[in-house]
């Protein structure tokens, strides 16, 4: 037989630390929060200038009435003829082209494809101020490219040029 239970005892001293085995390492957590950005650094210094460029500068300029381009120093990217819209047809989706003598066709449809048409430009003059010899044959021209050149435009009904510019 066993009798009734005592009152609880005063606790003893903390036992020696054990020698069980090391546990493994955790598992690495969340990055944190990223931190202000420092200040602006001091500019650096400035490069070397590169070697001359390869590339093409220059302009190019359609010479209407020559096959050739006549200035000195001037290339003649190709002769052509010039064309555009009939006289007597209304609107028009460009001014005059020069087109190549030697086109190469991409895709297209032969045939009739709608309303705009491009047509051929002669020489015409029913007063007899263009030599006679001109009459009904092409108008030539030649696109030119002048190396080296600044831009240039044509500017209608006036014989100056606007302030800063020059002939």
């Amino acid at each position: 037989m066993q009798g009734n239970s005592g009152i609880p005892g005063i606790k003893g001293d903390k036992g020696d630390v054990g020698l069980g085995i090391k546990g493994n390492r955790g598992s690495v957590g969340f990055p944190g929060k990223l931190g202000l950005a420092g200040t602006k650094g001091d500019r650096g210094y400035k490069g070397a200038t590169g070697a001359p460029g390869i590339g093409i500068s220059g302009v190019t300029y359609v010479q209407w009435g020559r096959k050739q381009c006549s200035l000195s120093g001037v290339q003649t990217l190709y002769s052509g003829v010039a064309a555009g819209s009939h006289y007597t047809h209304q609107g028009g989706g460009a001014n005059t082209q020069c087109l190549p003598l030697d086109p190469v066709w991409g895709n297209y449809n032969d045939g009739h494809q709608g309303s705009s048409y491009i047509y051929g430009s002669e020489y015409q003059d029913s007063q007899g101020f263009v030599n006679k010899r001109l009459g009904n044959h092409d108008v030539p021209c030649a696109l030119c490219y002048a190396p080296n050149k600044n831009t240039q435009f044509m500017l209608p009904t006036k014989n100056i040029c606007p302030s800063g510019w020059s002939r």
